[in-house]
């Protein structure tokens, strides 16, 4: 092992492991992170046949309310014949029982080769995961595909036993998937957590498209194809379970009415109407003075069904910084209420927000407050 390593290792403690952790802790991870990294060597060469060269290595921390805390495992990050990936190895002992992600590709093309073998999908993009630096987890970069299984084209059952991974698979396009039954989502994806999206052929992917929140969107699935669901063709979600494995079919029937569109959750075709909106103080919003109503009011149908909305911001001003959707209903008493705080999310071209009509004379207008 190159000495050097030890010397990296050593300024990433310094560097980023202070304040709040004591020299004690520091010392400790030190230590830890130079047996993590001896470890790393001996588990690659055990498990690859080849010795590969250390580039970087961290010790793993976890976040909590008096500081973080350190678990004594450690994310040495190697390279060898050109190719990095990382190993994921505790250093607390002298041990090789360590989980890496240098056939990920591998694991990856062989779902991808699957899905279209069964179902003549050809995907954009596929993206997998079983573990995250919880650091630094907003970063694609801290998020790995692990396994101590060695992956030999012919075991993919041993990897779906060893370790569960959640996968997001993009087809853009508008590809038809509807041939994603719970049972061929079964078949391809086996024990895990997976979700297909086609995208409508007017995506930008430049402009909104995030590989972050859609391989978050398998585990938050239902906000994600509604905050999205103005470019969303169609969506499929599959989480398995022994017990009580959950499927999901989406296909979004988006509504409009005048500059807003809006989104059933049962998908219901429902009838708004425009409605004169009230004074924009009303809301309260952060001192509302000089603020504007910048869209139409709509008036929306009494309903215990929920109800997503979306105002392009491209028609809203500062292309809609700075805006929010208020709403305003009768109480049960009869006195006008009004509400700033409705769930306002940024989503590509679109102010969204998710909306539950349960009272009487239920309206929503967007109101600008300006810099």
């Amino acid at each position: 092992m190159k000495k050097i390593s030890f010397i990296t290792a050593w300024i990433i403690i310094s560097t980023m492991l202070t304040g709040c952790v004591s020299r004690e802790q520091r010392e400790e991870n030190r230590k830890n992170l130079i047996q993590a990294e001896k470890n790393a060597v001996l588990y690659i060469k055990d498990k690859y046949e080849f010795t590969a060269d250390i580039k970087n290595s961290k010790v793993e921390s976890e976040g909590g309310l008096f500081g973080p805390t350190f678990t004594g495992y450690a994310f040495i990050e190697m390279e060898y014949d050109g190719k990095r990936f990382t190993v994921y190895i505790d250093g607390k002992t002298v041990n090789q029982d360590g989980r890496d992600n240098y056939q990920e590709k591998e694991i990856t093309k062989f779902i991808e080769n699957k899905l279209y073998e069964e179902t003549g999908i050809q995907c954009d993009s596929i993206l997998m995961q079983n573990h995250y630096n919880y650091k630094q987890k907003e970063s694609m970069d801290n998020y790995y595909l692990l396994y101590n299984t060695y992956f030999n084209g012919d075991n993919i059952d041993d990897i779906y036993e060893e370790r569960r991974f959640n996968c997001a698979v993009s087809c853009f396009g508008a590809a038809d998937i509807s041939v994603l039954d719970e049972e061929t989502m079964d078949d391809v994806f086996g024990e895990n957590y997976a979700a297909v999206f086609s995208y409508n052929e007017s995506t930008n992917t430049s402009d909104w498209y995030s590989q972050y929140n859609e391989l978050n969107s398998v585990t938050s699935y239902n906000d994600y194809k509604y905050k999205y669901g103005m470019y969303i063709n169609e969506a499929v979600s599959y989480k398995y379970s022994k017990s009580d494995s959950k499927y999901d079919y989406f296909k979004p029937v988006i509504q409009t009415c005048g500059d807003i569109s809006y989104i059933t959750e049962n998908n219901e075709i429902i009838s708004l109407h425009e409605t004169e909106p009230d004074d924009p103080e009303n809301w309260n919003y952060s001192d509302t003075v000089n603020a504007q109503i910048v869209s139409k009011a709509y008036s929306i149908p009494t309903s215990k069904e929920t109800l997503w909305v979306y105002f392009d911001k491209n028609n809203l001003p500062q292309n809609g910084e700075n805006c929010r959707i208020a709403l305003s209903w009768l109480s049960d008493n009869g006195k006008r209420e009004y509400s700033s705080g409705a769930l306002n999310y940024d989503c590509g071209d679109y102010l969204v927000s998710e909306i539950k009509p349960q009272f009487e004379d239920y309206y929503c207008v967007v109101i600008y407050k300006g810099k």
